[in-house]
Protein backbone atom coordinates (compact mmCIF):
# COMPACT_ATOMS: atom_id res chain seq x y z
CA UNK A 1 0.00 0.00 0.00
CA UNK A 2 1.20 3.37 -1.01
CA UNK A 3 1.47 6.52 0.80
CA UNK A 4 -1.72 7.56 -0.49
CA UNK A 5 -3.71 4.52 -0.25
CA UNK A 6 -2.52 4.31 3.67
CA UNK A 7 -3.73 8.19 4.38
CA UNK A 8 -7.15 7.40 2.46
CA UNK A 9 -7.79 4.43 4.70
CA UNK A 10 -6.75 6.06 7.94
CA UNK A 11 -9.78 8.87 6.98
CA UNK A 12 -11.92 6.49 5.70
CA UNK A 13 -11.66 4.37 9.38
CA UNK A 14 -11.48 7.65 10.96
CA UNK A 15 -14.86 8.77 9.66
CA UNK A 16 -16.74 5.26 10.58
CA UNK A 17 -14.86 4.92 13.95
CA UNK A 18 -16.94 8.65 14.66
CA UNK A 19 -20.34 7.71 12.77
CA UNK A 20 -20.22 3.94 14.22
CA UNK A 21 -18.38 4.60 17.51
CA UNK A 22 -16.34 1.59 17.30
CA UNK A 23 -12.93 1.34 15.89
CA UNK A 24 -12.17 -0.29 12.81
CA UNK A 25 -10.69 -3.18 14.24
CA UNK A 26 -13.75 -3.75 16.07
CA UNK A 27 -15.75 -3.63 12.95
CA UNK A 28 -13.18 -6.15 11.48
CA UNK A 29 -14.20 -8.51 14.08
CA UNK A 30 -17.72 -8.56 13.84
CA UNK A 31 -20.07 -9.77 11.28
CA UNK A 32 -22.20 -8.08 8.42
CA UNK A 33 -25.48 -9.64 10.51
CA UNK A 34 -24.29 -8.30 14.14
CA UNK A 35 -22.98 -4.66 12.76
CA UNK A 36 -26.98 -4.47 11.33
CA UNK A 37 -28.46 -5.76 14.40
CA UNK A 38 -26.57 -3.18 16.32
CA UNK A 39 -27.64 -0.47 13.89
CA UNK A 40 -31.46 -1.34 14.26
CA UNK A 41 -31.12 -1.10 17.89
CA UNK A 42 -29.83 1.94 17.94
CA UNK A 43 -32.11 3.32 15.01
CA UNK A 44 -35.07 1.59 16.36
CA UNK A 45 -36.86 0.44 13.26
CA UNK A 46 -34.80 -2.19 10.64
CA UNK A 47 -32.63 -0.84 8.19
CA UNK A 48 -33.74 -0.40 4.24
CA UNK A 49 -31.35 -0.47 1.77
CA UNK A 50 -32.27 1.04 -1.45
CA UNK A 51 -30.52 0.24 -4.92
CA UNK A 52 -29.50 3.31 -7.12
CA UNK A 53 -29.16 3.06 -10.77
CA UNK A 54 -27.56 5.18 -13.00
CA UNK A 55 -30.46 6.82 -15.84
CA UNK A 56 -29.49 5.63 -19.36
CA UNK A 57 -31.30 7.23 -22.40
CA UNK A 58 -34.74 8.21 -21.33
CA UNK A 59 -35.18 6.33 -17.97
CA UNK A 60 -33.12 3.72 -15.59
CA UNK A 61 -33.03 0.54 -17.34
CA UNK A 62 -32.43 -1.38 -14.37
CA UNK A 63 -35.79 0.02 -12.63
CA UNK A 64 -34.97 1.27 -8.80
CA UNK A 65 -36.55 -0.49 -6.03
CA UNK A 66 -36.08 -1.30 -2.81
CA UNK A 67 -34.51 -4.08 -0.64
CA UNK A 68 -35.78 -5.19 2.43
CA UNK A 69 -32.85 -6.83 4.96
CA UNK A 70 -34.19 -10.08 4.20
CA UNK A 71 -33.78 -10.19 0.68
CA UNK A 72 -29.98 -8.61 1.58
CA UNK A 73 -29.26 -11.75 4.10
CA UNK A 74 -30.36 -14.31 1.55
CA UNK A 75 -28.18 -12.45 -0.78
CA UNK A 76 -25.15 -12.86 0.99
CA UNK A 77 -25.64 -16.10 2.82
CA UNK A 78 -25.75 -17.46 -1.10
CA UNK A 79 -22.43 -15.45 -1.67
CA UNK A 80 -20.55 -16.49 1.25
CA UNK A 81 -22.13 -20.13 1.97
CA UNK A 82 -23.17 -19.92 5.55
Amino acid sequence: MNRNEDSSLKIIEKVVSEKLGKSADELRNQTISEIRKEAEKKAGHPLRYKKEFPFIGRGNVLRDRLTSSDEIEKKLEELFGH
